[in-house]
């Protein structure tokens, strides 16, 4: 089901903010592009060494889809953040008190919240690499393909999905492959 704002995530607002200022960041700016008058993803390559060009245009790609998907035409912004395992652990264990890796948090933005080459931030997507590296090899596709999955699936929750019941997953799931399926990353 969609809610306006997952209860499961909150906001992680400045700490999460400095953390995606940090090192080497990359930004990215899509004008014009298929009705999207800016599309603005950070890039923070943290956790991987750099993020081949490849892997950027498909993840720009389906990020696109989600929006276009859920009707979402106007200026957007959000942070990509690619961290390591023992970034991800912490932050899950200060977010949501779970003291464990994960492969992918979000946190949705406060609608009072904005970004200054968008008027609309969406929040922050924290992806683990090697946690994506490692279920790749588990489930035999491609880390381009994984690493497409945890960005729609961290972009879902911003947009107020969730899996908490078996029906939400089932929805939920069933856009994810939808998207995959439309940027070229079946199952």
């Amino acid at each position: 089901m969609k809610n306006r704002m997952s209860r499961r995530y909150t906001y992680m607002g400045k700490h999460m903010r400095g953390i995606s200022r940090l090192n080497d960041r990359r930004s990215r700016v899509i004008s014009e592009h298929k009705g999207y008058r800016c599309l603005h993803v950070c890039w923070d390559e943290r956790g991987i060494s750099s993020l081949p060009m490849p892997f950027r245009v498909i993840l720009r790609q389906a990020i696109l889809e989600v929006l276009r998907r859920e009707g979402k035409n106007k200026d957007f912004a959000l942070d990509l953040l690619f961290v390591t395992v023992e970034e991800i652990c912490e932050l899950n264990n200060i977010y949501r008190q779970k003291d464990a890796p994960t492969d992918v948090l979000s946190f949705p933005a406060s609608c009072g919240d904005s970004f200054s080459a968008c008027n609309k931030f969406i929040g922050d997507i924290a992806i683990c690499v090697e946690i994506a590296k490692s279920q790749a090899a588990e489930y035999g596709h491609s880390l381009e393909r994984e690493l497409a999955f945890l960005t729609v699936h961290g972009l879902l929750h911003l947009l107020g999905y969730d899996h908490e019941t078996p029906e939400d997953e089932v929805n939920m799931i069933k856009i994810q492959e939808e998207i995959l399926t439309k940027v070229g990353l079946p199952r």
